[in-house]
């Protein structure tokens, strides 16, 4: 949030509580202001009424990234790791601000994927600037409240990123700081309790689900190199379909996309963070709105897995994989897709589960279709605040054709069939 916001009063005010929660765990919570990590150049900048340009803010943040890496790194305590929470108070008025400092969060490190952003929302500017002069009067801060209009300016509401979990905390809704601090407390509490009920269930799915896997004989298809790619949720009505929806938004996670198939919705969740299972990241789980007139019952039904070999287009080692297992009964209809082709078999158990093959991940398949124009990009405000109602606008994409779909998409996925037909011709006929 911009300056005077209360970021780090507030801040404080969370680290205090968090340690005086559960002393008994040594779970120390530390604090990070990123206003000591401005440069002696950039303090003397703002000082003088000037803000800082997108050259000055880029070492900063990651000045800041970096000491949130290192405060967030376990600590011994008599021969035991005990973990850290690390609150920052950092004003990330841009959405690049802060994909830049969760950046490269599955491969540098896995602390990072667990960030959420709360975005301070104070409406009235005046009382920003009230705050931000007697700052200044009393402790001599160097901003001043005529650079306040630069940062307004500056801000990108985080209603329309889909990278970062974001929660919109009304910040001069309370009557004091420990009413506020108690309120986002209790924001805090509820979605970490939210986000392990998910993930105990996911895990006691997948559990399951790899031991009908192993029972198949498919046990060896989760080579080093597979990925889980997601697993999926069915929903009996739509009203689940809604709630559960918004169980995950207010669980921290982050609406990826969303598809119109065969005339209902199907949304891709990001899991922020992904939730470990046998030592693999899951990073998403699908909730589709059940078809009419074909309910299925709550609860989870799939996995699906990306191979991690050949690319969008093409099935030739889903072809290999159905190749080595011809004892299977392969679903094999998914084959015959231009884009994302896919390789299913329904596991043997009650309730129903089936596992799905891809060569590539969802949110990758997506990329491509995008780039080149098959599909539509998010609009803004599709994600929006992790705790709030978002706006649902359907994305028409690999799985969703509908009837107004527009010329030039047809044309390029018939295009992409004719061409993988005629490869198979090709093969068929060497």
């Amino acid at each position: 949030g911009v300056a005077g916001c209360g970021k780090t009063t507030l801040g404080r005010a969370l680290v205090e509580r968090l340690n005086d929660a559960a002393p008994e765990t040594g779970r120390d919570a530390v604090f990070v202001d990123a206003d000591d990590l401005h440069s002696p150049e950039a303090r003397e900048k703002m000082s003088r009424g000037e803000p800082l340009t997108e050259t000055d803010r880029e070492p900063w943040l990651a000045r800041v990234r970096a000491r949130m890496l290192d405060s967030a790194r376990p600590r011994d305590v008599d021969g035991k790791l005990t973990h850290r929470d690390v609150v920052v108070a950092c004003s990330a008025l841009r959405r690049d601000h802060r994909a830049s400092l969760v950046r490269d969060e599955e491969a540098h490190s896995p602390w990072l994927a667990s960030v959420d952003f709360v975005f301070l929302r104070v409406n009235a500017k005046a009382a920003l600037e009230k705050r931000l002069r007697a700052r200044q009067e009393s402790l001599g801060h160097f901003f001043p409240a005529s650079l306040l209009q630069s940062q307004l300016d500056t801000l990108e509401l985080p209603s329309d990123d889909a990278r970062t979990a974001c929660h919109v905390f009304d910040a001069d809704a309370h009557r004091s700081t420990n009413a506020a601090c108690a309120a986002l407390f209790s924001y805090v509490a509820t979605t970490a309790r939210a986000r392990l009920e998910w993930e105990e269930t996911a895990r006691a799915f997948l559990d399951d689900w790899y031991a009908r896997l192993r029972k198949a004989g498919l046990a060896n298809t989760l080579s080093c190199d597979a990925q889980i790619d997601h697993v999926c949720f069915r929903c009996g009505t739509e009203s689940v379909y809604r709630d559960t929806l918004a169980k995950l938004r207010r669980a921290g996670h982050v609406v990826a996309g969303a598809s119109v198939v065969g005339g209902r919705e199907i949304t891709t969740v990001r899991l922020r963070p992904p939730f470990f299972w046998r030592g693999r990241l899951v990073p998403a789980v699908e909730v589709p709105m059940p078809k009419t007139g074909r309910p299925k019952p709550d609860g989870w039904e799939h996995a699906e897995v990306a191979l991690m070999r050949g690319g969008v287009e093409g099935a030739e080692h889903l072809e290999a994989l159905r190749l080595k297992y011809p004892s299977v009964a392969w679903d094999v209809k998914g084959l015959a897709k231009a884009l994302n082709a896919e390789l299913s078999f329904a596991l043997a158990g009650d309730p129903g589960m089936a596992v799905k093959f891809h060569h590539r991940p969802l949110l990758e398949v997506v990329a491509y279709e995008i780039e080149r124009g098959m599909a539509r990009a998010l609009p803004p405000g599709f994600a929006g605040f992790a705790n709030e109602t978002p706006t649902f606008s359907g994305r028409k994409g690999k799985r969703a054709r509908g009837d107004d779909e527009d010329d030039e998409a047809k044309k390029k996925t018939k295009n992409l069939r004719r061409r993988r037909d005629d490869v198979r011709r090709g093969r068929a006929s060497g």
